[in-house]
């Protein structure tokens, strides 16, 4: 749900479901932000989901290295904020 969704939605509803939408919209972005936070914060743990998910061998060697790349790490928290921008 974007923000102009949520304001579409409030403005329409009722106290309690306008109420209900919120939280809603509050639950969906704590979810977004917290699975960021979790990849930044295990990323050998995501690129192990991810090349499961797309049926490949993780290179090990490799995923150590972007493990510890600040930059490859910061780029994860950039484009959350971005997604999250854009929903605006």
């Amino acid at each position: 749900m974007t923000a102009k969704e949520l304001h579409d939605k409030i403005m329409s509803s009722s106290y309690e479901d306008g109420l209900k939408a919120i939280q809603q919209y509050a639950a969906e972005v704590s979810r977004e932000y917290k699975e960021a936070l979790e990849k930044i914060a295990q990323p050998l743990k995501y690129l192990q989901k991810e090349a499961d998910i797309n049926n490949v061998v993780l290179d090990g060697n490799i995923a150590i290295r972007l493990a510890n790349d600040q930059h490859w790490l910061r780029n994860i928290a950039i484009k959350t904020l971005k997604e999250q921008e854009e929903q605006k």
